[in-house]
């Protein structure tokens, strides 16, 4: 069962600066059934005052940010495992859900959190940031998926080149202050190839749970997972 935020926005069209109501909510999904029924949901309306915070937001605290609903929606799903302990619940976020907090929260376990990677992160390691780090890894697996048709653009097949390996988060710079701690995760990586055409594509998708290091089926697994939620 996946506990997955999406973020859809309301915004008059026509408006200079269009704005309205901020509603991301968490479906549950289930990956042989669908869709469950509805775990969570946070509704706001933006201050009109507020626009342009954008420059000071690393001085900001996470509870200042619309950033803190990826941390909300956490709780829903952490919340939904103590009343389900024998189900095992996948929190999806986008790129928008990169934020270090979010893998700073201290989870029960059978809550796992998958996120796409926004950032080229610090790391420990030789590499020193993310995706080079995961480009050093060995290739596992290659998956063949369809693409379904977009506008114009005819439905073709794709083959999926997975690398993943346990890596090692440094905090951003900006926080030095809270000495915040290294974050040990596990990256996954695809590459996208068309027949008769480069490579194209980059995801890379944080997973902090240990699971893709059990094997390439469970590398697999998170693409899975990451269909159903998107």
């Amino acid at each position: 069962m996946d506990g997955t935020p999406h973020d859809d926005r309301a915004r008059p069209v026509d408006a200079p600066n269009p704005s309205g109501l901020a509603c991301p909510y968490d479906p549950r999904l289930h990956p042989g059934a669908g869709a469950l029924g509805l775990l969570a949901q946070q509704v706001w309306a933006r201050d009109p005052t507020a626009v342009g915070q954008k420059a000071t937001r690393k001085q900001r605290a996470i509870a200042d940010k619309e950033s803190h609903k990826w941390l909300t929606s956490l709780e829903a799903v952490c919340a939904a495992r103590a009343a389900c302990p024998q189900t095992r619940f996948v929190s999806i976020g986008d790129r928008e859900a990169d934020v270090y907090d979010l893998f700073l929260v201290t989870r029960p376990p059978g809550v796992e959190v998958l996120v796409r990677a926004a950032w080229d992160r610090r790391v420990v390691h030789a590499e020193q940031y993310l995706w080079a780090a995961i480009a050093a890894t060995p290739a596992a697996a290659s998956v063949t998926v369809q693409v379904p048709r977009r506008g114009a653009q005819a439905a073709r097949s794709a083959t999926l080149t997975l690398r993943f390996g346990p890596v090692t988060l440094r905090p951003p710079r900006h926080r030095a202050r809270e000495r915040l701690p290294v974050m040990p995760i596990w990256a996954s990586r695809s590459l996208k190839k068309f027949p008769g055409r480069g490579r194209a594509g980059r995801v890379a998708a944080a997973d902090d749970d240990g699971g893709p290091g059990r094997g390439d089926g469970n590398a697999v697994s998170r693409l899975v997972w990451w269909a159903l939620g998107h």
